[in-house]
């Protein structure tokens, strides 16, 4: 199954390491749209991951959710 699960635990964002959840938050409110690396460790099993995220701004993404 690809994609984030619950309890991964992301460690870093496009190559740059992160902290604390504080700074996960900083980077998704401070970023503009567009595709990064999300890299982490499964909680489940400890294996590493790797994915590619498409960053939207939120209001865009309300628009498209269908009534």
């Amino acid at each position: 199954m690809a994609g984030l699960r619950v309890g991964d635990i992301i460690t870093s964002v496009d190559n740059k390491p992160l902290n604390s959840g504080d700074d996960l938050k900083r980077f998704f409110t401070e970023s503009d749209t567009g595709t990064v690396t999300l890299s982490g460790v499964r909680a489940k099993d400890g294996q590493s991951f790797t994915l590619l995220v498409t960053l939207a701004k939120f209001l865009d993404v309300v628009k498209k959710i269908p009534d």
